[in-house]
């Protein structure tokens, strides 16, 4: 049961730990990058196990409009999966819900009493949460971040879950990055180096000294996670041992320090806030015969390192950038050119087959006369 009641804490976490109000959650734009945030964990879901099983989706405290939880069961119901239905069952979670909502409790979100009662639901066998860890806005960019769990009512166990993040930019100037390619790995790459050097530092040395293994979550975010792969790299540089887990937030590895079967209490963890590209400028050269094509790449990746059993923050760090990219291009032919020079060549085929004509007919005449 205490397991249960860990495990199930999670779950309501963001009922008593996001504003009471979500700002900005009514504008056209927080609510795209909300459904794009949700809609991200998608290609995780289709690899999910849960499918046969129905789902109570728990409501998020602050979502007036109840446009999260229906955005879920939506998305969901469209990859296969079975959300409650039925009226008696919806009353008696609708009951329980106000309950967790109502409490004053912050330590122990859901007492027993209120345990025995998810247990005792006739059709419900997973409840799914989604808990807002971020909703911000600055300049052009919006950023969501949520977690998400599943976890089975009869046995306390998370079946699925993870972090994800969505980048909204509404800017006609800006680009949200999607895909990398080789110049942006390698711009990252330039920037995260710097972390080696912080990691090592006198001023981390004292609240790092103790410290050996390191559990690395995978940042929020990420685009095929290839700057928690930097991160690894970075504190394999140094006295850490960076180790693997299959657990994907920090919320869960907290509870696992605090029920015995974390291996080590110190986790890193963090998201990428930012990454954008402009709108490109071009400008001709000096020498006129090619044209500078210049935009910006612009970044923010924040990371933490964190004593799981104190929530203690050990160590942090800000990775920003804006570096401008420059490629020099030819100048394109201007087509009327290739117009003038065709032009050109059909009068000058003209005027050879016009003297071809009057030589021809002289050589006749010649002939004649003879």
């Amino acid at each position: 049961m205490k397991k249960l009641i860990a495990m199930l804490s999670i779950l309501c976490l963001g009922l008593t730990l996001s504003a009471d109000n979500l700002p900005g959650i009514e504008n056209d734009d927080f609510r795209q990058a909300l459904y794009k945030a949700i809609d991200s964990a998608i290609p995780s879901l289709k690899t999910a196990r849960f499918g046969k099983q129905t789902i109570a989706v728990l409501p998020v405290k602050g979502d007036t409009q109840n446009l999260v939880p229906e955005r879920l069961r939506n998305m969901l119901t469209k990859q296969g999966f079975v959300c409650i239905v039925g009226k008696e069952e919806t009353e008696t979670l609708n009951r329980i819900y106000s309950e967790i909502a109502n409490s004053e409790r912050k330590d122990d979100i859901m007492d027993p009493a209120t345990l025995v009662k998810f247990g005792k639901l006739k059709n419900t066998q997973l409840l799914f949460s989604c808990r807002i860890l971020t909703l911000s806005q600055d300049s052009n960019r919006i950023f969501v971040e949520l977690e998400m769990n599943v976890i089975e009512i009869a046995t306390g166990k998370r079946v699925w879950g993870g972090t994800f993040a969505c980048r909204h930019y509404s800017g006609k100037d800006v680009r949200g990055i999607v895909t990398m390619d080789t110049t942006l790995r390698t711009l990252l790459k330039k920037h995260l180096s710097t972390l080696k050097e912080s990691l090592t530092s006198a001023g981390s040395a004292a609240k790092l000294a103790k410290i050996k293994n390191i559990v690395v979550i995978p940042l929020s975010g990420d685009i095929d996670r290839y700057i928690t792969g930097m991160v690894i790299e970075a504190l394999s540089g140094t006295h850490f041992l960076p180790q693997y887990t299959d657990i994907p937030t920090v919320s869960q590895f907290r509870y696992a320090v605090k029920d015995g079967s974390a291996k080590t209490k110190t986790v890193l963890y963090g998201v990428v806030r930012d990454l954008h590209i402009t709108a490109p400028s071009k400008n001709v050269a000096a020498d006129r015969k090619n044209i500078a094509v210049s935009q910006k790449i612009n970044g923010e990746i924040q990371l933490f390192i964190e004593d799981a059993e104190t929530k203690t923050i050990l160590w942090s760090k800000n990775v920003s950038f804006s570096e401008q990219q420059t490629e020099m291009q030819a100048i394109p032919k201007d087509p009327r050119e290739y117009i003038w020079i065709g032009c050109g060549v059909i009068a000058a085929l003209v005027v050879l087959f016009v003297m071809f004509l009057i030589i021809v007919k002289l050589f006749a005449t010649r002939n004649a006369i003879r």
